[in-house]
């Protein structure tokens, strides 16, 4: 057997799927792809893959990771080729390795996502307004204000946030687990890539974070906006990367058997 670990992007009109259809999507694609899929036991077999975290509906991604079980190995870019020719524009693998098949599970590894989000007020001085869903007294769209957000946001010692869960409102803390933020001009190289991959128009301006994703401390992209005073419903959200720890973070793809990172 073998197993591949394989890089994809979901952007377009498939950001609106969720994770089950996702799952369903590649599902169906891997039978059409003629792959040597290992494939489940009972009445309904299906091929044998994992995610490493599923993404919001709305959000789209250029980084999303999957491990795959095949029965014999295929070269990463053939794989890749086939999944292609069997799936929509907007999902399309982007690159894929071969990994051991006593690496870790991706779950164990994952320890951080990077998103970039990019903000669409109503007018470039606009100040979000509680109507829309910020708080009150939130920060406005310049950049020294979102810059101010961000150092009150990293220098606190504890941001509690309440998430809404299957027993009712839950609260927590999300400070341990946001690792960076910056701010950056609708022209940053890195937010022009996120348009183009997520198909999103060009925003006034964007907020780059990096936060905790996995067990431990999962935070979410739109608590990170809210605690600077945006409302995330006048942002578009792209994924660029999940990570693992490595002694630092290292892009999913590359990890195959370090420890996961405990905490923050």
């Amino acid at each position: 057997m073998a197993v591949v670990r394989a890089q994809f992007r979901k952007a377009g009109s498939l950001r609106y799927i969720s994770h089950l259809d996702l799952m369903r999507l590649l599902a169906r694609a891997l039978r059409r792809a003629h792959l040597p899929m290992v494939y489940s036991q009972g009445f309904h077999p299906l091929p044998r893959f994992s995610l490493a975290a599923a993404l919001a509906v709305g959000i789209t991604s250029s980084g999303e990771i999957g491990d795959f079980l095949l029965g014999e190995p295929v070269q990463p870019e053939e794989f890749c080729r086939r999944c292609n020719e069997a799936l929509p524009a907007g999902v399309q693998f982007t690159k894929a390795c071969l990994i051991p098949e006593t690496a870790p599970s991706l779950g164990r590894l994952l320890a951080a996502a990077t998103y970039v989000c990019g903000l669409l007020p109503p007018a470039e001085t606009a100040r979000p307004s509680a109507a829309h869903g910020a708080p009150p007294g939130g920060v406005s769209i310049q950049a020294a204000d979102l810059r101010l957000a961000c150092e009150r946001l990293l220098s606190a010692a504890t941001w509690p946030v309440e998430r809404p869960g299957k027993e009712g409102l839950r609260r927590l803390d999300i400070r341990p687990g946001i690792y960076g933020l910056q701010v950056s001009e609708a022209d940053d190289p890195r937010v022009l890539r996120a348009v183009q991959e997520g198909g999103w128009p060009l925003p006034a301006r964007a907020v780059a974070m990096q936060i905790g994703a996995g067990e431990g401390h999962t935070v979410r992209p739109e608590e990170v906006l809210r605690a600077l005073g945006l409302p995330a419903e006048r942002a578009w959200i792209h994924r660029e990367g999940l990570y693992g720890w490595c002694g630092r973070l290292v892009p999913l793809l590359e990890v195959t058997d370090c420890r996961p990172r405990n905490g923050g």
